[in-house]
């Protein structure tokens, strides 16, 4: 896209909003706030989600407590070996939570930036516009290979 001055034509670094046709930046500005609004929920979302992740290992380290005073007062508690088999299971949850809450740290992080790009100075056209997808693809590709990281076959 270029723009016609008295010099000559600019490129589109130089070109902002307001060398557009208004229907145009009205429609690039419309976008922006859909992006925004999508991205905003979808954070609002991934930080619930670290929350919810946060009171399940809470729990689990509180039923793990728990076991470990029945097993330290009870000798049957642990005869048959199942409460290792418990505490094991305990471990390795606690360990999946964990990386569950690592993945979901870095889509938030892909999330910001890209939010971050979009809520930048939205005058000069050309490079922000550019900006915003590259940004919104990067995105894209880690929450993809982050659900990859999971077992989820579904792509964004």
């Amino acid at each position: 896209m270029m723009a016609e001055t008295e010099a000559g034509w600019e490129t589109e670094e130089n070109l902002s909003i307001s060398d557009m046709p208004e229907s145009l930046a009205d429609s690039i500005n419309s976008l922006f706030e859909v992006i925004n609004v999508v991205l905003g929920s979808f954070n609002n979302f991934l930080q619930w989600a670290v929350g919810l992740l946060d009171l399940a290992s809470s729990m689990l380290e509180s039923l793990e407590q728990t076991l470990g005073l029945v097993d330290s007062n009870t000798e049957l508690a642990n005869s048959s070996g199942n409460l290792g088999y418990v505490f094991d299971s305990i471990n390795q949850s606690k360990e999946e939570i964990n990386m569950s809450k690592q993945m979901i740290v870095f889509e938030i992080e892909a999330v910001n930036s890209t939010l971050e790009v979009i809520n930048s100075d939205q005058e000069p056209m050309g490079s922000n516009l550019g900006q915003v997808f590259d940004s919104l693809n990067k995105s894209k590709e880690e929450i993809n290979m982050s659900r990859e990281m999971v077992g989820f076959d579904i792509g964004v």
